[in-house]
């Protein structure tokens, strides 16, 4: 055992158990990053890899109490399950500057989803850059998350802490991961998609955070492969302690400042509220908005409104947001100014949200999704039909395609080509293809890069010359 600051690392699990990792039966649904859990072998697939269990109570957390007990710290921490009395819990991956996903740049973060509130950044940068926050209000799918995330390499420092409710006044928003029971798994294609739940509680601007009790917290440092060609340094021994030291803290701090929160945390809900604010208000619309068509209109128009967040056959999203305010103005919405969102569980591009409680009605969004079916949310499209998309042989675009340009048009496009990964990960590397490129069944988008790069391993996506 390694004393290093308090904290005490641990690596291996002890045993192995049945089937795969976590335990069953399987949670896994079709778009689950990593092999199939039924061909899981005897070793978990984070055992020799960076991933390590800190302990700062020089302990197992109460949640993990059990399951360290039975298998060991690191597998605990992996793979359950968790004990949080069925609150469920949260989790949040930030970055960690020595261990990073290799193809993301630093000061960014795959899939960044949520701010902490204690932020101090202007209202300009109230953006969600802090790093990945997800979250249950079921207890036992937090190994199945884990898993999945793990092989999507989101790379960083994991801190997870029981009840999903206790999450409030500390992130403004979670993406939320599923329950699958077993007869729903051969029909499961996305868990962490395919619900109606939304967890977006908010902020009140720069408030004092209050972590939850330490004892209802875990932390897994260098979490996800990281760079195996770059890793970390290890320093943690193979065997956990066999019981805890007779002084370890019975209260310890909870990482929150010294200013108490102005209201206690309130009993977690038994459904999941369906109309937590997603949105900074302004100030409401003075008149209605006016009706909208559902079907694309004729050629005179050039815009139009989708009956729901994705736009219909033979017509475009829109993809800039100066052409957003543009559409608004051509189909004489009272709102033409749009406030900038980068959720992934709302719709990408431009939309208009209907809804009486809304303050502010049309919403840009580079980081969306083109697969929302909402009608809470209806896409403004471009009535001209989508453009041709085409994968290179290599990472340039050649004989006359076009480069893409956006991070947004990336993902439509591997929609349209129906390609495994449809979610663009930033790159900033001049290394790399510029624009839209596939790489080892990922997409990835680049702001900087090469437009005449050969690669032949990462292939350029580009817009085909329909002439």
């Amino acid at each position: 055992m390694i004393h290093l600051l308090g904290l005490v690392t641990l690596a291996a699990p002890r045993a192995r158990r049945s089937v795969g990792f976590p335990e069953g039966p399987s949670q896994q649904c079709a778009d689950d990053a990593g092999p199939p859990w039924m061909d899981d072998g005897p070793v978990a697939y984070y055992v020799g890899q960076p991933n390590r269990a800190q302990l700062p109570l020089g302990r197992c957390p109460s949640p993990l109490k059990d399951a360290c007990a039975a298998k060991g710290v690191l597998a605990a921490h992996m793979d359950g399950p968790v004990n949080c009395g069925g609150k469920g819990w949260f989790c949040r991956i930030t970055e960690e500057p020595d261990h990073r996903n290799p193809e993301i740049p630093a000061g960014t973060f795959p899939d960044a989803n949520f701010v902490h509130c204690n932020h101090s950044r202007s209202d300009e940068a109230w953006q969600d850059t802090d790093g990945h926050c997800h979250g249950s209000d079921v207890d036992n799918v937090y190994g199945w998350w884990i898993r999945d995330h793990w092989h999507r390499n989101y790379a960083g420092r994991l801190k997870c802490c029981c009840d999903l409710e206790a999450s409030r006044g500390i992130v403004n928003r979670c993406d939320y991961r599923k329950y699958v029971a077993p007869a729903d798994v051969e029909n499961c294609r996305d868990a962490n998609e395919e619900h109606n739940f939304e967890w977006e509680p908010g902020c009140t601007r720069a408030a004092p955070v209050v972590e939850p009790p330490a004892d209802q917290c875990w932390i897994v440092e260098h979490f996800a492969p990281g760079d195996e060609n770059n890793p970390p340094p290890t320093d943690a021994p193979t065997e956990p302690p066999t019981e805890p030291p007779t002084d370890a803290p019975t209260e310890p701090p909870t990482e929150a400042p010294t200013e108490p929160p102005t209201e206690a945390p309130t009993k977690p809900p038994t459904e999941p509220p369906t109309d937590a604010p997603t949105e900074p208000p302004t100030e409401p619309p003075t008149e209605p908005p006016t009706d909208s068509p559902t079907e694309p209109p004729d050629e005179e128009v050039r815009y139009m409104i989708s009956s729901d967040g994705q736009c219909p056959e033979n017509t475009s999203p829109v993809f800039t947001e100066e052409e957003c305010s543009m559409a608004a103005e051509e189909l004489q919405l009272v709102d033409s100014d749009p406030d900038t969102t980068t959720s992934r569980r709302r719709p990408g591009g431009c939309y208009w949200k209907d809804s009486s409680r809304a303050t502010k009605k049309l919403w840009w969004n580079p980081r969306g999704k083109h697969t929302i079916t909402s009608d809470a949310r209806r896409a403004l499209c471009s009535t001209e039909p989508p453009a041709t998309y085409t994968m290179m042989p290599t990472g340039r675009c050649s004989d006359g395609a076009d480069l893409i340009l956006t991070s947004l048009e990336c993902e439509y496009a591997a929609l349209r080509l129906d390609l495994d990964d449809v979610t663009a990960y930033p790159v900033d590397r001049e290394n790399r293809p510029s624009g839209c490129y596939y790489y080892n069944n990922k997409l990835f988008f680049n702001d900087a890069g090469d437009p005449e790069s050969d690669d032949t391993k990462r292939v350029a996506i580009c817009m085909a010359d329909d002439s």
